[in-house]
């Protein structure tokens, strides 16, 4: 739009004395050139504005490209680094003969080698059976990346322990038994002072080695007091009254009984410890299944012996509130009691509680256990008792 301005500058220096028709023509004109002037204000603010929206889609147009040229430089190193890192990983991983001949010959760390280590914890745990090692990678409660280890251990006639821990730093972070809601009620009839010992002390505290420990110990009370009352039975079969002689193998009956009060020798299978999140892989390449025993696990086709006749008590004994044998002698009914306790929180020892009670025909109660415990001091329980029973009896 062309304004003339001289025409502008004629009406303000024309004189007043110019007539009125001119006035108006040149104020008309005036006015028209002062809309034009407004409306090309308004035609350059619009356009400004175009210009400035247009600037700013502009400048984030080019935010969000530089963001995504970031993001691609940056997973281009991510993806440099991993490689580079892979790469270094399999170097590293590759076996090394010299640091593997330092390990094993030059070494005071534990070996890392379990199945050697299993078999040496045969020489502590006789008769205990630990299966099913299992060694993952997992996140605790609190997010931490933690190595979880599991393992069952089991014993004949006694409830099998699912022991899991938290480890990390070479410190145990955290002790549960896996199964503790399943096991602790025949943990509790076997010898409840353990029960309680292993939930106030032992797995609050994180005492891995005095539960191994105190388990091994009730296993090899629980194997002598069956060893010990299976011969008693052997002895005296046709005077047994609890258990029934039914379940009890007499003298012409070699073979291993199986009652009413028999039990499932081998260790039910438990579920496995609670579900964790894995961090990686849950491979267990250290599983293994190690008999801790120093005998064979399969009884020889022998005569008898009195392992061999150990199952029908063992049942009794485990699965009753009271935890005794009955004879009857001439109507005397001769009944021995024995307990298992817990005689030490330090060690985990077991001990055994005896106590023989004679009741005569007429209910009269004879109180046989102090010469009877002073017997068991000098000759063993099974002996104690056939003396007993020779002097009282004849039998």
């Amino acid at each position: 739009m062309n304004i003339d301005f001289s025409l502008l500058e004629e009406i303000a220096d024309s004189p007043h004395s110019a007539s009125d028709s001119d006035d108006m023509d040149r104020l008309v004109r005036l006015q028209s050139a002062k809309a034009d002037l407004v409306a090309q204000r308004d035609a350059l603010a619009a356009k400004k504005r175009d210009l400035i929206s247009g600037a700013a889609r502009l400048r984030e147009t080019l935010h969000h490209y530089e963001q995504q040229q970031h993001q691609r430089d940056t997973r281009s190193r991510l993806d440099y680094y991993l490689r580079q890192n892979d790469a270094e990983h399999a170097q590293l991983a590759q076996p090394d003969a010299a640091a593997e001949f330092v390990l094993e010959n030059a070494g005071v760390l534990p070996s890392k080698n379990w199945g050697r280590r299993l078999e040496q914890a045969a020489r502590f745990c006789p008769g205990v059976t630990l299966s099913r090692c299992v060694a993952r990678a997992v996140h605790d409660g609190e997010g931490r990346l933690v190595s979880e280890r599991c393992f069952t251990l089991s014993a004949r006639g006694l409830p099998s322990v699912d022991v899991c821990m938290h480890v990390a730093d070479s410190a145990v972070l955290q002790l549960w038994v896996a199964n503790w809601s399943q096991i602790e009620a025949a943990l509790s009839t076997v010898c409840s002072s353990m029960a309680s010992f292993w939930r106030r002390n032992v797995l609050p505290q994180r005492k891995l080695d005095l539960l191994v420990a105190s388990y091994a110990a009730l296993v090899r009370a629980h194997l002598s007091r069956s060893q010990a009352l299976a011969q008693l039975a052997a002895a005296y079969p046709d005077q047994m009254s609890r258990p029934a002689t039914s379940t009890v193998p007499t003298s012409t009956d070699k073979r291993t009984t199986t009652g009413t009060l028999m039990t499932n020798d081998t260790p039910k299978t438990t579920q496995e410890p609670p579900a964790a999140q894995t961090a990686g892989n849950s491979h267990s390449p250290n599983d293994q299944t190690v008999q801790l025993k120093d005998t064979p696990s399969q009884p020889s086709q022998a005569s008898p012996t009195s392992k061999e006749i150990e199952p029908p008590i063992v049942s009794l004994l485990e699965l009753s509130n009271a935890p005794y044998v009955e004879w009857t002698f001439g109507g005397s009914r001769v009944r021995l009691s024995w307990r298992m306790v817990l005689a030490s929180a330090i060690t985990g020892a077991v001990s055994s509680e005896l106590c023989l009670v004679i009741v005569h025909p007429d209910g009269s109660v004879l109180d046989a256990d102090a010469v009877f415990q002073r017997l068991v001091e000098t000759y063993g329980v099974v002996e104690a008792f056939k003396v007993m029973m020779l002097n009282m009896f004849g039998v």
